[in-house]
């Protein structure tokens, strides 16, 4: 028994001197643990609480959170590259937003000055953090039929004007102003993916500027907000009608027209060359006679004529056109609105009177004055004579295309003021003209004048005070074409009750310097159909 009782005592304190060893290391571990826990406790510590640092939207506010209240009040927030802000301090917060917006595609550094906690009994020092904000959302291109705007570009009522951005976007929520004005969406064709969109320009108006834009406040599809918005200057061209053997197409830069005058009293017809011309002005010239001015905008046919004395409408017609004009003379009150005199400057003419360039010929076929003739070679050289010392024209000359119905079907059109009628052809979809009575023929081509648009236009008239025809005494016709009013244009057999254009009334005739076009009944600009248009001008009373 005795022994037994050893052995257990020897046990026990075995056992003792392990639990001794035991303790010897455990508590220092224990103490290590609680010296951690509590050094922990004695920090401050701050968060970016957002939900992607590397991508935060411009409009979003930043977040930092503390793991316990402290003391914000006098805390410092600075932001780098520097930026107005708006914080607002909370007890275990800041939040700071940007007074306007971040700037798009920037990394900003976070800094704040010592925070301490609630009773100041312990610190957050030296914090810093960054964050990315999101790419740019805006225009990347405003392009004027494919091509980026810039102080070339000029649109025309019928160009496509296309903004591009830089993601794709949520088209309802893109603001797309003309003028200041919202565009509604059906103005607007958006391209699948919705990273351009088309913007329809029926509505603009030759020469008046406008300002496309883009405004902020839409979305991209990724639901980025537009970083900034964005606008560009336009001002658009009138867009010239041209004949289809012209030579006129697709991106033709408008050359200075050539205008050539024609005589219309009966010993001048048949007359040549007109039949191929673009445009062609017909007025009263003295008697009750008509004058022409044949238009050409690119090519010049091979025979013209028979060519006579400018009048005062050329001066009127050349300056808006920016056209070389050719003649045969002028009276002299004429001659000195095209040479210029005093403060009116002259137009680039070529007369037969004074011409020393061989840019005219006389045939022994006709009796003067009905025998002075010009060939496209010889305007053609005219043209290029005079190169630089033209203005080039603000306008377009457009290419041949199908025909667009406008108005309403009516009769062929008559102008008692200058003796004609037309015809309408329902298989060419030609007028044919009709002169006192007779079918109006064109020598160059041997066949009966066919018109594609027949146009009336109407102005006052007045008399400038000189005698015209010296041998008759008749005095000139002034036209007061400056400005607008009301025109008749007839295509295709229907009519519209139209609005002629030629600058202002209250600009002198040599300051005008945009050409005439015409608008609708609802004022929207007009693009007349590809043939010969034979433009009447009747004077009020005439």
């Amino acid at each position: 028994m005795l022994v037994l009782k050893r052995l257990r005592l020897i046990g026990l304190h075995k056992q003792f001197v392990a639990l001794a060893a035991g303790s010897a290391v455990l508590l220092p571990l224990v103490g290590a643990a609680a010296y951690f826990f509590v050094t922990d406790n004695l920090a401050v510590h701050a968060r970016l609480a957002v939900s992607n640092p590397l991508h935060v939207r411009v409009l979003d506010p930043i977040v930092v959170r503390f793991d316990q209240p402290v003391d914000t009040a006098h805390v410092q927030v600075g932001i780098y590259p520097a930026t107005a802000v708006q914080l607002q301090r909370e007890k275990d917060r800041f939040i700071i937003y940007p007074t306007a917006q971040w700037q798009a595609a920037q990394r900003y550094r976070l800094i704040l000055s010592d925070v301490p906690n609630y009773n100041h009994t312990i610190h957050l020092r030296g914090w810093t953090a960054s964050f990315l904000t999101q790419p740019r959302v805006s225009v990347a291109a405003f392009r004027v039929d494919g091509q980026p705007v810039d102080r070339a570009s000029t649109p025309s009522f019928r160009s496509r004007l296309t903004i591009e951005f830089t993601a794709p976007m949520q088209a309802d929520t893109v603001n797309i102003t003309l003028d200041g004005k919202t565009l509604p969406s059906t103005a607007l064709a958006w391209a699948p993916g919705g990273q351009t969109v088309d913007v329809r320009t029926a509505a603009l108006k030759p020469y008046q500027p406008v300002k496309l834009g883009v405004q902020e406040g839409g979305y991209s599809s990724g639901g980025d907000p537009i970083t900034e918005a964005d606008e560009v200057s336009l001002t658009p061209w009138a867009v010239m009608p041209s004949n289809s053997g012209s030579g006129i197409t697709p991106g033709f830069t408008a050359v200075p027209p050539i205008m050539i005058v024609v005589e219309n009293s009966g010993p001048s017809r048949p007359q040549a060359g007109l039949q191929q011309a673009d445009i062609v002005f017909e007025y009263v010239s003295e008697y009750q006679i008509s004058r022409m001015t044949a238009t050409y905008f690119n090519t010049v046919p091979g025979l013209v004529g028979n060519v006579r004395s400018c009048r005062p409408i050329n001066p009127v017609l050349a300056f808006p056109f920016h056209s070389i004009t050719m003649c045969s003379g002028a009276s002299v009150g004429t001659l000195s609105n095209v040479f210029g005199i005093r403060e009116i400057p002259g137009i680039p003419v070529a007369m037969n009177d004074f011409d020393h360039g061989n840019h005219f010929f006389r045939t022994n076929t006709r009796p003067a004055p009905y025998n002075v003739y010009t060939a496209g070679d010889r305007a053609q050289d005219l043209r290029s004579e005079l190169n630089g010392q033209v203005a080039e024209p603000n306008y377009f000359v457009d290419p041949p295309h199908e025909d667009v119905l406008m108005g309403d079907p009516t009769d062929a059109p008559s102008v008692p003021a200058h003796s004609v009628y037309y015809s309408y052809d329902g298989g060419s979809h030609h007028y044919l003209r009709f002169d006192h009575g007779a079918r109006f023929v064109d020598a160059g081509t041997g066949g009966q004048l066919q018109v594609e648009n027949v146009v009336v236009v109407h102005c006052n008239i007045h008399d400038p005070g000189y005698v015209e025809d010296e041998s008759g005494g008749a005095h000139s016709v002034w036209y007061d074409l400056d400005g607008e009013g009301p025109a008749e244009i007839y295509s295709d057999g229907r009519l519209v009750h139209a609005t002629y254009h030629l600058g202002s009334a209250s600009v002198p005739y040599y300051r005008v310097d945009t050409p005439m076009w015409f608008s609708d009944p609802a004022g929207n600009p007009m693009a007349l159909n590809t043939g010969l248009t034979w433009i009447h001008v009747v004077g009020n009373g005439q």
